[in-house]
């Protein structure tokens, strides 16, 4: 899935579902199969996911993220808490490179181990 912006590329539901099937797999294993017709039953499945298993919190509506008006700076606000410090996005990324073969993590540094 090729991302290019923060308000047509996100207001779907698919984007943020791969996001959420990234973070913990197994959450949205079938997000590729989701059609965008179905934008506002996407969002809607993906925001509660999130919020009831990642602990993000819904602070958009899936009206509002499904909207074709999305708003970036809303979209980017929401998406922010998923790479936070210790977010789902920040620990899937460190445990993917934690399997990558020839790297290690020393602290918050990475390097070549």
């Amino acid at each position: 899935m090729k991302l290019t912006n923060f308000h047509s590329n996100w207001n779907d539901g698919r984007a943020l579902s791969a996001l959420i099937e990234y973070c913990q797999p197994g959450l949205c294993p079938n997000w590729q199969q989701l059609g965008s017709e179905n934008a506002l039953k996407n969002c809607e499945r993906a925001i509660g996911l999130a919020e009831r298993y990642l602990n993000v919190p819904a602070i958009i509506s899936p009206g509002d993220m499904s909207s074709a008006e999305l708003d970036e700076l809303s979209c980017i606000t929401y998406l922010s808490y998923f790479m936070k410090y210790n977010g789902p996005g920040y620990r899937a990324t460190l445990e993917r490179v934690r399997q990558k073969p020839g790297w290690q993590l020393n602290g918050e540094q990475l390097g070549e181990g």
